[in-house]
């Protein structure tokens, strides 16, 4: 198998296992149940991020330059939504 299919697959799989944590954390029952999930749930959220930045490294990921003007289009559109 290639290594870019694996780091997917290891890639796949953190971030479901964040899914799952944050729902864990969400409707935990307790305060110390809460707050196991929500480390595990930060744990898992470094590794994807270590993941994600080898693929990026590697150029298995690559990055679009969005302009400042995209940017503060997204802003005020997410802003109209608090209100």
């Amino acid at each position: 198998m290639e290594e870019e299919t694996i780091l997917n697959m290891i890639l796949t799989i953190s971030k479901n296992m964040c899914e799952i944590l944050f729902h864990g954390n969400i409707e935990s029952s307790n305060k110390k149940v809460e707050t196991t999930f929500n480390d595990a749930l930060n744990s898992y959220l470094d590794i994807q991020k270590e993941i994600f930045e080898i693929m990026k490294e590697k150029n298995y990921y690559t990055l679009s330059t969005v302009s400042s003007t995209k940017i503060e289009d997204v802003k005020t559109k997410h802003e109209k939504c608090k209100a």
